[in-house]
């Protein structure tokens, strides 16, 4: 009996993880792949700069307008069916890129694009937490982070190769075997997750300022757009006020009576921004002084992705039996080292000697990291919100990234030079460090049940 369920359990399980894997990762693929087919894109469809900017704008504004919404349709109305909803939307929208005509009928499809990856990701993460017990949660979790990482920093090498031997359009059109294979595993092996029998309306008057606070403020700092920023801003206390008259608010504001929810995610904040702006501020360095090809710059992250694929999931699963805390407070402080560390490199960095040694250690630091943040954070939440819980935490990760960005951009704006670079690069090291000790000094190891009620 026991040799014939064995092997069926086991295929179940893999294809959870490959089902959420797939999902999550075409749409993190979709949001860097593309920008090395932008001088394409312009000149099949006589595109401005304008309309390119669109192309990437429009996607990532429709992500994270709706992130924290498309997590709320999970919780109440069955995470398995909104998140093969978005599968099957993102395929029709990358279909309709892929055939695109001109550069405006490209910008409304990559807008759909955005809206089925809000739908698809906190869905996926959602997934992994109700289909596994917490004592698994952290190496599935693991698994996944490692891959979407994985994905992520491979986008642009798949990109280039699409672009420079065949097309743009395969960027989008490759897409669809991946999304079908996801779809076919999520109805085959992810439970069915019925809506909840008790699941309230949605807060529709909490939508527009969701929408407004999440995406004017990642749309904004993207463009600079210093007035849209002051907007977004304005929104979070407006959309504070609604959710704590709401009868079923869209938010539930004791989420962050949680203490491992609300330092969790200000560890996320911190980490994500030293993340992404360390990860900017390297790629100029390497392509604009240093002279690397992009190809080049992709390789120096070989590393990153090597220890992300061999360690992510076990230090996923340590930080399942042993607690987060400590593995979320080392982590950002081997990052930490690793950047002020790379905060030295001049204009002519030799690889082996400066380069190498400090990814080893920053990859190192983000497989300690990544999995056991984002396990705590979710797992902090009742099951009931896991999925609005995993879209904040995403969110936050992506504001961190922008906020980061635009951070150097302005820092930067009278030219990139090298003590532009190793301020920059000393300033992500300081932010991790904070994500570090934001986690030492607030992350408790407590039963589920106990954090989850608070």
């Amino acid at each position: 009996m026991t040799a014939t369920v064995a092997p069926r359990v086991s295929i179940a399980r893999n294809g959870i993880l490959w089902a959420t894997v797939l999902g999550s990762s075409v749409s993190f693929i979709d949001t860097t792949a593309v920008n090395v087919a932008l001088p394409a894109i312009g000149r099949d469809l006589d595109a401005g700069l304008s309309g390119l900017q669109w192309t990437i704008d429009s996607y990532v504004f429709t992500l994270a307008s709706l992130m924290v919404v498309s997590g709320a349709l999970g919780d109440r109305f069955g995470r398995r069916r909104v998140f093969v909803i978005g599968l099957v939307a993102f395929a029709v929208a990358s279909a309709l890129c892929a055939v695109a005509w001109s550069i405006e009928s490209l910008i409304i499809a990559r807008a759909l694009q955005g809206v089925a990856g809000s739908l698809m990701i906190p869905n996926s993460l959602a997934v992994l937490r109700a289909s596994f017990p917490q004592s698994e949660q952290g190496r599935m979790i693991g698994a996944w982070t490692a891959w979407s990482g994985i994905t992520t920093v491979g986008a642009p090498f798949l990109g280039g190769w699409l672009v420079d031997t065949w097309s743009w359009r395969l960027i989008f059109a490759i897409n669809l075997p991946l999304l079908a294979a996801a779809a076919y595993l999520a109805l085959r092996c992810v439970p069915a997750f019925p809506p909840r029998a008790d699941a309230p309306p949605l807060d529709w008057p909490a939508i527009p300022a969701v929408i407004v606070a999440f995406g004017g403020i990642t749309y904004g700092l993207i463009e600079r757009d210093w007035l849209l920023v002051g907007v977004a801003l304005l929104a979070f206390p407006v959309l504070i006020w609604r959710e704590q008259r709401a009868r079923d608010p869209l938010i539930p504001l004791e989420l962050f009576s949680i203490r491992n929810f609300s330092f969790g995610n200000a560890s996320t904040l911190a980490v994500y921004a030293a993340l992404g702006g360390s990860t900017f501020v390297l790629t100029l360095l390497l392509q604009n002084i240093a002279g690397y090809s992009a190809l080049q710059t992709g390789a120096a992250s070989a590393p990153i992705s090597i220890c992300m694929v061999f360690l992510a999931a076990r230090f996923g699963g340590l930080a399942g039996k042993y607690g987060p805390r400590w593995f979320m407070a080392g982590g950002p402080l081997l990052i930490a080292v690793a950047l002020a560390w790379l905060s030295r490199l001049d204009g002519d960095p030799a690889y082996v000697q400066d380069i190498l040694g400090p990814m080893i250690v920053f990859g190192i630091g983000l497989a300690v990291v990544v999995a056991p943040l984002t396990a705590a954070v979710i797992g902090a939440a009742p099951e009931s919100h896991a999925g609005v819980a995993s879209a904040i935490n995403t969110a936050m990760a992506r504001l961190g990234t922008t906020l980061a960005v635009a951070a150097v951009g302005l820092a930067a704006q009278d030219g990139f030079t090298e003590a532009a670079y190793g301020s920059a690069m000393l300033m992500c090291a300081a932010l991790a460090l904070g994500g570090a000790v934001i986690a030492a000094a607030g992350i408790r190891t407590v039963p589920a049940t106990a954090e989850a009620g608070g």
